[in-house]
């Protein structure tokens, strides 16, 4: 079953640094579409990236393009901007009916491809640049964005705790960087950092659905023999974590609940066994509904209102976001590290394991509920150097064991604290 499932992905390179993929399955009535441009994470172009795909998913006439995607029985057009460990992934993706369902029989999977090609690869580019109109509305977009970040503490909070931990590192760098960085973007210069994500970025093309996957992939190599590229060389590396006294910080803002965020790290993660058995580990310490977290911290003895942990393959960094009261601070971090020092003791049942094998497990079962969960997870392998289908990361699971859960808790050294509070005037959260 594993063998024939993991034969639904089929990737090949089809041009200098760009790759097509393919995940079909005859149950989904619709298909995706997403063209990736990975480029490495750098401080002082992640603003002037980020605004180019919002502004490329506009076209050359919107009312055309909408009227287009009515045509097309109502498909869906989206761009982001985003990062996965050292690497900035900008993104325009189609998601319609699959041509089955087409009533005239349009090949609306090539039709698709069409589209985005023309909107990748023929912008709306005159004199060397933008149109004005067009970048002022996405630049507004993207430092609206930017500020809404202050606004979700949560998030926030885990934003300046990775400043702290890779300062001077790309790992650290906003997706969408800095409002002073994004204010300097200019119909010219978006236009410039077009030409030089073109020419440089790797491309990932990736199919989920029940279509034309090959028509979809001529498409593509059709229009990139047309264009001269230079890509770079994508490295699958994970983070090595510098060892180092632990950092600390604590801010204040107008809030009314203060955010600790906890991080550890570990170089203990360099084979697929090892990083399933952190997840196992992670899965009984604060990922789950069940784990020693939310059951001890939160629960029994109430010193957050959240607790959850989650680890990052690609930086090694284990991390616990709470949510609590100013004055519970210290009693929260002592609480927090031990539980993580029972993991370390072994101080967990069979049946936690069991739970956690069983949440996993339900976990990757429902990726390939939807066409952006397998996208999701596909994009991922690639960008890890790694192939693993859903199903094939489940079978490790059964192979971990208690020893190895221990030994993956042991591997971890806390590396940061930071703590948001609250001001003596205090404000909405």
């Amino acid at each position: 079953m594993v063998e024939n499932l993991r034969c639904t992905l089929k990737r090949s390179v089809i041009a200098p640094g760009a790759a097509f993929s393919a995940v079909c399955d005859g149950k989904f009535k619709r298909n995706r579409i997403s063209v990736n441009l990975v480029l490495p994470l750098e401080e002082q172009t992640v603003s002037e990236n980020a605004v180019v795909p919002f502004v490329l998913k506009r076209g050359k006439n919107f009312k055309e393009l909408n009227l287009k995607l009515s045509e097309m029985y109502g498909a869906d057009l989206y761009a982001e901007a985003g990062s996965f460990g050292k690497y900035q992934t900008l993104s325009l993706s189609l998601t319609g009916i699959s041509d089955r369902f087409a009533l005239g029989g349009e090949k609306l999977s090539e039709m698709s491809a069409q589209l985005l090609a023309e909107l990748l690869f023929e912008p709306n580019i005159a004199c060397g640049s933008f149109g004005e109109k067009d970048v002022e509305i996405e630049k507004n977009n993207l430092i609206k964005a930017i500020e809404a970040e202050i606004n979700e503490k949560r998030s926030y909070a885990l934003g300046r705790c990775k400043s702290l931990i890779f300062a001077g590192e790309p790992y650290g760098i906003k997706k969408y960087g800095t409002v002073e960085l994004a204010e300097k973007i200019t119909a010219k210069s978006a236009a410039e950092a077009y030409a030089r994500i073109i020419k440089n970025a790797a491309i990932e093309i990736m199919f989920v659905g029940d279509g034309d996957a090959e028509g979809v992939k001529r498409v593509f190599e059709e229009k990139l023999r047309l264009v001269e590229r230079r890509p770079i060389e994508m490295g699958y590396e994970s983070r090595t974590a510098p060892e180092r006294e632990a950092l600390e910080l604590t801010e204040e803002m107008e809030i009314n609940q203060g955010k600790l965020v906890m991080a550890w790290r570990t170089n203990d993660s360099d084979s697929k066994e090892k990083r399933v058995a952190i997840q196992m580990m992670n899965a009984v310490f604060g990922m789950t509904p069940f784990s020693k977290l939310f059951v001890n911290v939160r629960e029994k003895q109430s010193l957050c209102y959240y607790c959850a942990a989650r680890f990052d393959k690609k930086t090694n960094v284990l991390m616990v976001d709470s949510g609590i009261e100013f004055e519970n601070v210290e009693k929260a971090k002592a609480g927090i590290i031990a539980q993580l020092e029972d993991m370390k003791k072994g101080n967990f049942s069979e049946e936690d394991i069991e739970h956690a094998k069983l949440y996993m497990k339900n976990a990757y079962r429902s990726v390939g509920d939807s066409l952006g969960g397998l996208e999701a997870w596909y994009l991922s392998q690639i960008l890890c150097g790694e192939s693993s289908s859903p199903e094939e990361e489940t079978a490790f699971i059964d192979g971990v064991t208690k020893e190895e859960m221990v030994k993956a808790a042991e591997s971890f050294t806390l590396d940061a604290v930071y703590f948001l509070k609250g001001k003596d005037v205090t404000g909405d959260e």
